[in-house]
């Protein structure tokens, strides 16, 4: 599938920080950001929208396992481009330093 979103290329102390960040900490980052609208959770999943992206990249969802990273860490990047979160985004939001 065509995958819209340019690849993000994160420095090393910046990567050191984000890849292992859970999914739970993942999902309060995104209902920080307003750009994404939270619709809900089902069955372990959490959707959240994008108005602003076209079909079928506006819905982006994360599979939620309590205090559990990505064991896929290119999983990871490729919610994160799709995202389209920054490096100023997440140092914001407490997520790196």
């Amino acid at each position: 599938m065509y995958f819209p979103f340019p690849d993000k290329k994160w420095d090393k102390q910046d990567w050191d920080q984000i890849k292992n960040i859970t999914k739970e900490k993942l999902i309060s980052l995104l209902k920080k950001d307003d750009r994404w609208e939270f619709r809900g959770a089902r069955d372990a999943k959490y959707v959240f929208y994008n108005p602003k992206l076209k079909p079928p990249f506006e819905y982006l969802a994360i599979h939620y396992h309590p205090h559990e990273s990505f064991r896929e860490k290119s999983l990871l990047k490729r919610i994160l481009n799709h995202w389209c979160c920054t490096r100023e985004d997440l140092k914001d939001w407490g997520a790196i330093h």
